[in-house]
């Protein structure tokens, strides 16, 4: 799902709803933060995105991508584990072994384009889901964007088992080159989904709206592991890293 170093609050999941719409009874403080997360989405950090895409070519930036996928893959088998993953963590073990060895530091994907050994995501937050613990309320957390108070728990909790600063060469660098190393990943995953976020707010009535129900959708999906437990009527394929060969290498 890819790292965001921003500071988060730490809220607990103290409400639930199985209905499955979002559970949103803070909307009215939810669509005015939304209303400011877009005002810096489309004035600022949309431009710079464009502009990086149009300097760092494809090939870069999928490099940036696999390096962040692949020294971040412990945490990914940790929740594996704790959600009883057995199959899926032996995966990503093996991905991290092989990219980290032969894929020069993790790099280039090896694993996939070699042995067919793909890519999956997994955070605390998907365990918290496996576990039983409620879904919560939805927050938009400024500069990010909506999500349940289940999930932003978990991401507090990522962010103190995420390794990336503790291998080398990470651990060298200060604290201005660590964060700007951190915004790079975060950036260029961010840069992916420009066009696609675009499309889907002049095609939506209510955005906010629209990007409450499609990332509830979208958590839904990674819970499941891929596999559908219900029809969506509409699907919004938003990029994170996969697949941006069909652009022309530079």
């Amino acid at each position: 799902m890819k790292r965001f170093l921003f500071l988060l609050i730490f809220i607990l999941a103290g409400c639930s709803s199985n209905s499955k719409e979002p559970h949103d009874p803070l909307e009215s403080t939810n669509r005015k933060i939304y209303a400011f997360n877009s005002a810096v989405e489309k004035n600022i950090m949309r431009p710079v995105a464009k502009g990086y895409k149009a300097v760092a070519p494809s090939w870069f930036r999928k490099r940036i991508t696999n390096f962040f996928r692949n020294i971040a893959t412990p945490v990914i088998i940790f929740n594996d584990i704790l959600q009883g993953e057995g199959t899926r963590a032996s995966e990503s073990l093996y991905r991290f072994m092989v990219n980290t060895t032969f894929g020069l530091g993790g790099t280039f994907d090896v694993a996939e384009e070699f042995a067919e050994v793909k890519y999956h995501s997994e955070d605390f937050g998907q365990t918290l889901a496996v576990w039983g613990i409620p879904e919560g309320p939805y927050i938009t957390v400024p500069f990010l964007y909506p999500m349940s108070t289940r999930e932003l728990t978990g991401k507090v909790v990522d962010i103190f088992l995420d390794p990336v600063y503790e291998e080398p060469p990470m651990k060298k660098l200060n604290t201005v080159e660590r964060v700007g190393v951190g915004a790079l990943d975060v950036f260029t995953a961010y840069a992916e989904n420009t066009d696609k976020m675009e499309m889907l707010e002049k095609s939506a009535m209510d955005p906010y709206a629209m990007t409450l129900s499609v990332l509830h959708q979208m958590r839904q999906d990674e819970i499941n592991n891929g596999e559908a437990k219900e029809e969506s009527t509409e699907s919004y394929d938003f990029d994170m890293g996969d697949d941006d060969e069909e652009e022309d290498e530079e």
